[in-house]
């Protein structure tokens, strides 16, 4: 019903995200894409690496399978799997300025957004997941810490239940 439907809609998105699937910044676009398929990942945030002893690592963005799709050069039919063997935030970077419609570094919403104003987010980037930041900010960068991801599929679920 409506009003069931407008609850669901009001609930910060911080009770409905989820933790973030890290990778080091440091390792290669190959090895993030490893990592993804031995954990059945479909995208994995990469951090700062020198910031995990530090408490918790600075989110610097995000690498999904998509992404992959940025070593085949349509216009001349080529393979190029050496652009798999830079640094994971390298390759991103390059295929962010290759995409029209990328939003780099990543897209945001603060944990109190509710479900309706980070749908509304979403769809406006045209981004099938958000990252949810704390109030607390990073040392280093002295912006918001990313705490958790909510994805379309954690959209589907709440709106569901």
């Amino acid at each position: 019903d409506d009003a069931s439907l407008a609850a669901k809609l009001a609930t910060p998105v911080s009770t409905l995200a989820h933790a973030l699937k890290t990778g080091p910044v440091r390792r290669s676009a190959l090895e993030a894409l490893g990592v993804m398929v031995a954990n059945d990942w479909h995208g994995v945030a990469f951090i700062n690496d020198a910031d995990v002893g530090a408490g918790m690592p600075a989110f610097l963005g995000n690498m999904s399978a998509k992404d992959l799709l940025a070593i085949f050069d349509a216009k001349t039919s080529t393979l190029h799997v050496e652009r798999l063997v830079v640094p994971v935030h390298e390759f991103v970077a390059a295929v962010r300025r290759q995409e029209t419609k990328a939003t780099w570094p990543f897209v945001t919403v603060d944990e109190k957004t509710s479900l309706k104003d980070a749908i509304a987010k979403m769809a406006s980037a045209r981004h099938h997941r958000v990252y949810v930041h704390s109030a607390e900010t990073d040392p280093t960068t002295k912006q918001p810490r990313v705490t958790a991801v909510l994805t379309s599929s954690d959209v589907l679920k709440a709106l569901i239940a």
